[in-house]
């Protein structure tokens, strides 16, 4: 059913939301003949996991909007987030998670032999769109990073995913983060954060975290975490 017309010209790592950015921008490298996989960061035990299914609708749907198979994995997220909101301050919580992320999927593009990082980022739509915070965040990142939409108004993003059929999937209901702060950081700088970091075991979270990866649809030839 699912097949490549070319040779990818790239192969890619998706840190997937249930929003409407990611899937699209995701779908803008699929439908160019990249290849690739979405990430799911799985906030459990801090939330029910009702993105999980609504993860596997869009990268279902992506598949088929782009005949390929776009597998989806969950990594564990929540311990991270618990220790984090535990042991740092409040007003890093967004930009700690992100960082997070940016280390996991990393971790994922080197182990499984991929190449880049890829985004639903637009420049100054919510907190951790900062050209700050996002140069805060990348600076986690051991591999490249693109972020297809970082100069699209949320329209087009709206229109391109109404057009690949994931606008009303994203739209469906979701679970809001339960760390979110009050007032997150706008302007946070590496040095905050690292400070911030210095009351983390990030090896053993990371260890724990990258053991805890799930296959939650399609299928990935070659998968080795346990040889990690």
């Amino acid at each position: 059913m699912y097949k490549f017309f070319r040779e990818p010209f790239m192969k890619f790592v998706l840190l997937m939301s249930g929003g409407i950015d990611s899937p699209t921008a995701g779908h803008t490298l699929l439908s160019q003949g990249a290849q690739g996989m979405a990430i799911h960061m799985d906030n459990q035990p801090l939330v029910k996991g009702l993105d999980i299914e609504k993860g596997k609708r869009l990268v279902a749907q992506l598949s088929k909007v782009n005949d390929t198979m776009f597998p989806l994995i969950s990594i564990p997220h929540g311990p991270f987030q618990q220790e984090a909101h535990d042991n740092c301050p409040a007003y890093l919580q967004c930009v700690l998670c992100k960082r997070q992320m940016m280390r996991m999927a990393s971790m994922v593009v080197k182990e499984q032999g991929y190449d880049v990082i890829v985004t639903g980022d637009s420049l100054g739509q919510v907190a951790s769109q900062t050209l700050e915070n996002i140069r805060t965040e990348e600076n986690a990142a051991s591999v490249p990073i693109l972020r297809p939409l970082i100069g699209w108004d949320k329209q087009q993003i709206v229109d391109l995913a109404k057009e690949i059929g994931t606008f009303d999937i994203s739209a469906s209901e979701a679970e809001p983060c339960p760390m979110v702060p009050e007032k997150p950081a706008l302007r946070a700088t590496i040095k905050d954060v690292e400070e911030a970091e210095a009351n983390l075991d990030l090896d053993r979270i990371m260890k724990e975290a990258y053991e805890g990866i799930e296959i939650l649809w399609g299928e990935l030839d070659g998968w080795g975490r346990e040889e990690a």
